[in-house]
């Protein structure tokens, strides 16, 4: 009897040791263990290192810059995704080295299979798997001095994956289970030989958007859509609120109050502060006729789809070569060939309104085609979408068709014909684009409201290259950003002539349209006590 009492203990303990070895061995099944008889699992580290050793720490020698667009969300949502972020670069400061801190909050639906790659000035430096549920992730990257030799340091987050959540058929709303937040936290940590002390230094450093105000309207109107144009976000504030205040004579470029506010001198000081953010003119403003699409963003890259492909052209036409109107796209594709009897379909559409539509033979691996742009469908802000179609129908399980190939060529060009009477936001942009010098005045007692109006409709018809001056009536163009009041008053003077016209903002149909008329008592706008217009005239 004792015997088989041993063996039976025996077996016990082999159990139970077999029982341990197996649960410390699988640490999922050891947390469920322990939620069973009620002990917490100690919870992971929310921040996971990045790809470098050891992180600066702001001080003396050690000066962050913040996430330029910390004011707002940046990110990626859905698959495919891509997001790119500026940190401007002092000119000024003894940098002798530099890190990159990323802080990314990732969010991916159970199921779902992400990859978010990290490129600095072009360069990828990182892949990324992404994990299910929510997670922090701190990327750190030691940034070498070719990547420091510029005037901004170029982050691009790009995200791919899917989560169909093992559907054999994959569609575009499964794909947005995913989301990669750039927390405010993220900086561009600059190691300098000696302590930062100065005014530009600290210019450089304010978030974004900036907050700018200034004694004489016209000079922060001018300025909020001009920085923001030159990619450095802005906003209009009053001049007690505002963070910088323009000064409208030129003087020194930047100076600072004892209140700590930074005064910016004239369109120099403008220019300067645009120039120390990293700011660049849009590559549009290099280009003649015809424009290559290129210039103003399109995607040349070659992709593999199903069913269909689009592209998308947009355009401001003040900042087309002597503020014309393209009238004519010039549309060069390259293309996988079809199987018999299918061609394909391309369509071009215009501010939504369909220009052209024709098949082509499937056969041939190139599409070549003139599209007329007819100028009653443009107007102040323009987009053109080309879609291609491939009509072959699926031989499998899913509904979407099989894959083909199709890339636009740098050939592709918008052009200008001029030919015919040109419409009244033609000739205003035109003038302003050609003009030797344009003089803007805004009256004093506009509101906040009426001040960012005026800003949103200077942004759309004056180009950036255009020379400026403030309340400088021997200009040949001026500009007056005007209220009820003051509209009214003009119209009484008598102001209303040939070389007159209003920029004014919409209708009761359509109150997101920018009109622009010859300036008349007939055909005058009620801009009620917040609307604000522009008052373009000229000899």
């Amino acid at each position: 009897m004792s015997e088989i009492v041993r063996v039976i203990a025996l077996a016990i303990v082999t159990f139970f040791v077999t029982a341990v070895v197996l649960v410390i061995s699988n640490q999922e099944l050891a947390q469920a263990v322990l939620s069973r008889f009620g002990f917490e699992s100690p919870q992971e580290e929310a921040i996971d290192d990045g790809r470098a050793g050891v992180a600066l720490v702001p001080g003396d020698t050690v000066f962050a810059i913040g996430n330029p667009d910390g004011a707002r969300w940046t990110g990626l949502t859905g698959f495919p995704s891509s997001v790119e972020l500026r940190f401007p670069l002092p000119r000024d400061l003894p940098v002798i080295g530099g890190q990159l801190r990323l802080v990314l909050n990732t969010q991916l639906v159970d199921n779902g299979d992400g990859l978010v790659t990290v490129a600095v000035n072009g360069v990828q430096r990182d892949a990324l798997v992404l994990e299910a549920g929510q997670r922090t992730l701190e990327l750190l990257y030691d940034l070498s001095p070719a990547e420091l030799a510029g005037d901004a340091v170029v982050v691009s987050l790009t995200g791919n994956g899917t989560t169909n959540q093992g559907q054999i058929c994959p569609t575009n709303v499964t794909n947005l289970g995913a989301a990669i937040e750039l927390a405010s936290t993220s900086a561009l940590m600059l190691k300098l030989s000696s302590p930062a002390e100065s005014d530009e230094a600290d210019l450089i450093a304010l978030p974004e958007p900036l907050w700018l105000g200034s004694p004489e309207p016209a000079a922060s109107i001018w300025a909020a859509q001009y920085l923001s144009r030159m990619g450095v976000k802005s906003v209009f504030a009053s001049s007690e609120t505002a963070g910088l205040v323009i000064a409208a004579s030129e003087g020194e470029p930047l100076t600072r109050e004892e209140t700590g506010q930074f005064v910016i001198g004239g369109v120099p000081g403008v220019e300067h502060l645009a120039g120390v953010r990293g700011a660049a003119l849009p590559a549009i403003y290099g280009e003649s006729w015809p424009v290559a699409v290129e210039a103003l963003g399109a995607d040349l890259h070659a992709s593999t789809f199903r069913g269909s492909r689009r592209w998308e052209i947009n355009y401001k036409l003040a900042d087309m070569p002597g503020g014309k109107a393209p009238d004519v796209l010039n549309l060069n594709l390259v293309t996988s060939t079809l199987g018999a009897p299918y061609d394909w379909v391309v369509r071009v559409m215009l501010n939504d309104q369909l220009v052209h539509s024709a098949t082509y033979d499937g056969r041939s691996e190139r599409i070549s085609i003139e599209v007329q742009l007819p100028s009653r469908m443009s107007g102040l802000n323009n987009r053109i979408v080309v879609a291609l179609t491939d009509p072959s129908p699926n031989q499998g399980i899913c509904r979407a068709g099989p894959e083909a190939a199709a890339q636009m060529l740098e050939t592709t060009t918008l052009g200008h014909v001029a030919s015919g009477s040109a419409p009244a936001r033609e000739i205003v942009t035109s003038r302003l684009a050609t003009t030797e010098s344009v003089s803007i005045s805004a009256a004093t007692n506009l509101n906040h409201s009426q001040a960012m109006r005026a800003t949103g409709l200077l942004a759309l018809v004056l180009p950036l290259t255009t020379a400026i001056a403030f309340d400088t009536v021997e200009a040949p163009v001026t500009i007056d950003a005007v209220g009820q009041h003051e509209l009214d008053s003009m119209l009484a003077e008598g102001v209303e002539d040939e070389g007159a016209y209003i920029v004014y903002a919409g209708d009761a149909s359509d109150p997101a349209r920018v009109e622009i008329e010859p300036l008349s008592r007939e055909r005058a706008p009620q801009l009620g006590t917040f609307g604000s217009a522009l008052v373009v005239r000229w000899p």
